[in-house]
């Protein structure tokens, strides 16, 4: 608050008293407790052994003694063969071991001609 005195004769600008702040307080805030987090953990799910055929395959594309074809298998019948082959540790591929087999079964079929 500011206290204007009296004028004084001999001065015609008004005395000003300011006033003395000792302490200034802010207003109090209530701020909830710091809630601390864990981290999350990821889990990473163990990845299943890979074998790379890309060598193999790159062999064959470019190779003209090769051709792709197309058939159609049972599902199971394709998927059960390539968890046997894998299991089996054969060092075949899939198409490899379709080569063996029609190889095997055109012979029988040239010998009984």
């Amino acid at each position: 608050m500011v206290q204007v005195k009296a004028q004084s004769q001999a001065s015609e600008e008004p005395v000003v008293e300011t006033p003395i702040v000792t302490e200034v307080r802010e207003p109090e805030i209530s701020q909830p407790p710091a809630v601390k987090v864990a981290p999350v953990e990821k889990k990473v799910a163990e990845k299943p052994a890979v074998i790379n055929m890309a060598p193999q395959r790159a062999k064959k594309k470019g190779n003209p003694d090769y051709t792709q074809v197309t058939s159609y298998l049972k599902k199971d019948t394709h998927d059960n063969t390539k968890i046997a082959l894998l299991r089996s540790r054969d060092d075949r591929d899939f198409s490899e071991l379709l080569e063996d087999l029609l190889t095997q079964w055109l012979a029988s079929k040239t010998q009984q001609a």
